[in-house]
């Protein structure tokens, strides 16, 4: 043997008896000590020792303190819109704010005059299955959106058919800048 695999082995015999220790020699000389430690405290009554007593301590702290002004301007604000919300993607903050969905969205109603904004972004078809992405949600044919208004009746690569009991609706696909559908 190398004296680089000599070192290795050394340190992990080391390893293997310390752990040893740790294990099977220690607790069984501790053992003894602890337990009559363990009695004396609890026969003593006292509050302030071990778990309960950090537990008992922390929540007693806790009733008395008073939140800082950080803490109150987040508890009053917190539900205040955000003009920018990180956690919504820009594409769906774009659709929302157009709330004259039909025409601008792709298509119009027969007959019916405004519609939520609604983006058809493309479709999946697999085997005799089509799924139609619709404001970042997949429906199948017969699905009724979300907001519970409107029904997928067909799916095509450039459109999508839906209707909301009395009139037909077409979404058109959107593409995006570069011409690719998305």
């Amino acid at each position: 043997m190398s004296t680089r695999e000599k070192i290795l082995v050394a340190a992990a015999a080391l390893a293997l008896l310390y752990g040893i220790y740790e294990v099977a020699v220690r607790p069984f000389f501790t053992h003894r000590f602890h337990s009559a430690k363990a009695l004396t405290v609890s026969s003593q009554g006292s509050e302030n020792s071990g778990l309960s007593g950090f537990i008992s301590q922390a929540v007693s702290q806790a009733r008395t303190a008073k939140p800082g002004a950080r803490d109150v301007y987040i508890i009053h604000n917190r539900n205040i819109g955000w003009k920018r919300d990180p956690f919504i993607s820009a594409e769906f903050m774009a659709g929302a704010g157009n709330r004259e969905g039909g025409a601008a969205a792709g298509g119009k109603a027969r007959g019916e005059g405004s519609t939520k904004a609604l983006t058809y972004s493309g479709y999946v078809a697999m085997g005799g299955i089509k799924f139609a992405v619709i404001n970042g949600r997949e429906y199948e044919e017969g699905d009724t959106l979300k907001d519970g208004r409107y029904v997928l009746r067909h799916i095509y690569p450039s459109k999508v058919v839906l209707t909301d009991g009395a009139a037909v609706i077409t979404v058109k696909l959107k593409e995006s800048e570069d011409g690719v559908n998305r």
